[in-house]
């Protein structure tokens, strides 16, 4: 309930309510004005109305998947509509490469919006504010071929739920061109803040190069007291990881280098994960490109006021995480992203007001260039004029964003939808019929948003079907009534329907207890699931009141009730509610047992998760659960620290691939090295020492000699960890 990370990345279980703590982005006041200028006072990221997307497995095994290919006798784009409409590959057919980091492996890891997101290719995210990578990502969206002057253009599309707005991309291939052009329309009544950023991934190496005609940068690198911030730094040449940025060291005389500082164009010279916002005067062309040592370089360009790269670095957490994206294997995928977008840094937003669109044109265009100016260390200048060579000329640019604008106002009918996104469209729009009296609305099976053609779907019909009984009769069937609810609604207009239907149901008092849950009404939510529960008991409702409550032991309960409901449970995506239920209780009983404040309080939580993991036994989906990161972890915690089933717990700790773990592998290293004291405690009094706890040299020794395994590696995203090395590279 309103109180997602940034980005993802973690997964544990607050309780209480509210609407938590914002995290509000902090700029130096090194920045220049324009960096402060839309600043984004909470960067998390609320999941409803969209629902995590946070259990994944990383079975790693070849599988065929269907793309959508988009060519011309130039270039071959390969596009996954079924996950983001992100273009999976960019191939160069003349110099025969990859213009993109061409990922291997579809590996989620716990980073984007809703949690899930992998790794590759060039992804289109738009959402109201909310940083990172969107909430689109791991899903489907709608996808259109369009007949235009140019030729046949692809189209990318969707509805956002966050706040009834849509986005589209269209692509064209012209020559060795591929021109895209974003789209995002406001059709609602009400003003909203947009992010959008284009991001790119490419194959990198150590000395590959990021070109572009900036000159100065902020970026994300130095310590601060602030949640998130920047800090000015000057381009290409600058100190990362110290405020001051200028900081070059000396220059022994017999030095046949140049100390002028590290050059941070090249990815090998940059030690820590950072985003670099780079900042180009006007009336230089904006552009970001990536060239490799050889000379071949893929140039991206664009008309905003964003420019940006991400890389990992070059340390052993930036290579468990790449490794990890590539499909766990090793030195398989080194890449950085390129980006692009309408605000300076992605911490900022900007206006979208009601009924106005928002649009823009970017391209991509790979070539071999002079390799010797492109990697010259001495003059940058020498690289950006190389690159600028090989740029459209300004007429071919106008021109292609006239033609672009124009296509993107031809509407989507019926006959050119190629692949079927969602159906939160046609749902909205069917809201909006209704409320504007049109009788016909209940019938209809496709509306139209901004030109963009919204049909309802068969893939998300369990979703969506109670909202639209809502909407024709004013009440929820008797089949609703009796499965497991799968979507929710947090708008105003939908809580006004639920309260105006006079049919009171469990099924409408858990709706509304989410509404004002949402909104931080916790006195109210409470309310309601209470009266959800004395309609009808579920396992929804208890879970919800145990988030709600600020008492450790109330939650413990409701939990428990809950647990009760949903384990012989028969109904609708009984195994569904089951899994995710039991994953979150262990992870709640996890980080109490972790927090414990005494040693009874801990072996009290810990007894908890036993029994907790003896219940799931029996349980008509107990391989799956069982199975679960959360359940897998907290069973490891109750293995070292209350049955002593430490050989146990270090096999697990080192076969398990936790896929769905990134900030919370601290825990897995944690218990790694307790359950290797503990063993060697054990083990001493076996021998007839009556030692209960190590010294710490003792406990030196034993992790030197117990490195953390490969498949634990490392936090997400922590610098200072030293725990994963590549196996055979160095």
């Amino acid at each position: 309930f309103m109180q997602g990370s940034e980005e993802g990345g973690e997964g544990g279980v607050r309780i209480g309510g509210g609407r938590g703590d914002p995290i509000p982005f902090t700029p130096d006041d090194s920045c220049d004005d324009d960096i402060f200028e839309g600043a984004n006072p909470d960067l998390r990221s609320p999941q409803l109305p969209h629902l995590s997307q946070d259990d994944w497995g990383c079975e790693r095994k070849p599988a065929k998947v269907p793309i959508l290919v988009y060519e011309n006798s130039y270039l071959r784009a390969s596009i996954a509509p079924q996950w983001g409409g992100k273009i999976w590959a960019l191939y160069d057919k003349v110099n025969k490469r990859e213009m993109l980091y061409n990922n291997e492996a579809h590996q989620p890891a716990n980073i984007g919006a809703l949690k899930a997101w992998t790794a590759g290719g060039c992804e289109w995210n738009w959402s109201p504010g909310i940083i990172g990578h969107s909430a689109f990502s791991e899903s489907p969206v709608f996808a259109a071929e369009i007949d235009t002057e140019l030729g046949p253009a692809l189209r990318v599309y969707e509805f956002d739920r966050y706040n009834n707005t849509v986005w589209q991309v269209d692509m064209v291939l012209k020559g060795p061109t591929l021109w895209v052009h974003p789209k995002v329309s406001n059709p609602t009544e009400n003003d909203v803040r947009g992010y959008w950023w284009t991001c790119v991934a490419h194959t990198i190496t150590g000395d590959s190069r990021v070109v572009t005609p900036a000159t100065s940068a902020v970026q994300t690198s130095i310590p601060t007291n602030e949640a998130v911030t920047v800090a000015k730094s000057a381009w290409p040449v600058f100190a990362t990881f110290i405020k001051n940025e200028s900081f070059c060291g000396v220059r022994p005389s017999s030095s046949p280098y140049s100390y002028k500082g590290a050059d941070n164009s090249y990815y090998g010279n940059i030690p820590g994960h950072v985003d670099i916002f780079v900042r180009i005067p006007k009336p230089r062309t904006p552009y970001i490109a990536h060239s490799s040592p050889d000379g071949y370089s893929i140039v991206h360009g664009h008309e905003l006021n964003g420019t940006k790269f991400f890389t990992w670095g070059t340390n052993p957490m930036a290579n468990f995480w790449m490794d990890f994206l590539a499909g766990g294997k090793p030195g398989g995928g080194d890449y950085a992203e390129l980006q692009v977008g309408p605000a300076p840094t992605q911490m900022q937003t900007f206006s979208l007001p009601k009924g106005s669109q928002k649009e823009w044109t970017e391209f991509f265009r790979g070539f071999t260039g002079n390799k010797a100016k492109l990697m010259d260390d001495n003059d940058y200048s020498e690289a950006t004029g190389e690159i600028e060579r090989h740029l459209p000329s300004s007429q071919e640019t106008e021109s292609m964003h006239a033609a672009l604008s124009k296509i993107s106002a031809i509407p989507v009918k019926q006959h050119n939808i190629i692949h079927n996104g969602s159906s939160w469209g046609a749902l909205h729009m069917a809201l909006v019929a209704k409320q504007g009296g049109d009788v016909g609305f209940a019938d209809a099976e496709a509306f139209e948003i901004s030109g963009l053609l919204f049909p309802f779907v068969g893939r998300d019909e369990r979703e969506v079907r109670p909202w639209r009984e809502l909407l024709s009769g004013g009440a929820f069937s008797k089949r609703s009534l009796s499965a497991s609810p799968l979507s929710f609604m947090t708008r105003r207009e939908w809580a006004e329907l639920l309260s105006a239907s006079k049919n009171v149901t469990w099924l409408r008092a858990l709706h509304l207890g989410v509404h004002f849950a949402e909104r931080g009404d916790t006195e109210k939510a409470m309310q309601l699931f209470s009266e959800s529960i004395r309609l009808s008991p579920s396992a929804q409702a208890y879970r919800s009141l145990a988030v709600l409550s600020s008492d450790s032991s109330y939650a413990t309960g409701n939990y428990t009730l809950a647990w009760r409901l949903a384990k012989g449970a028969a109904f609708e995506g009984a195994d569904r509610l089951r899994s995710a239920l039991a994953s979150e209780i262990a992870r709640f009983l996890n980080g109490r047992a972790a927090s414990a404040g005494t040693p009874a309080e801990q072996k009290e939580w810990l007894e908890r998760i036993h029994n907790l993991l003896l219940d799931v036994k029996s349980a008509p989906n107990a391989g799956e659960i069982l199975a679960n990161d959360n359940v897998l972890a907290a069973q490891t915690r109750a293995r070292v620290q209350l049955s002593g089933e430490l050989d146990a717990a270090i096999a697990t700790l080192s076969s398990q691939c936790f896929p769905t773990y990134g900030s919370e592998r601290a825990e897995l290293i944690e218990l790694w090295y307790d359950a290797h004291y503990r063993k060697a405690v054990m083990e001493e009094k076996a021998a007839g020492s009556s030692v209960d706890e190590l010294s710490p040299v003792e406990k030196h020794r034993i992790r030197r000699n117990n490195a953390i395994p490969a498949n634990i590696g490392c936090p997400y995203p922590d610098n200072t960890c030293t725990s994963y090395q590549r196996p055979g590279l160095h």
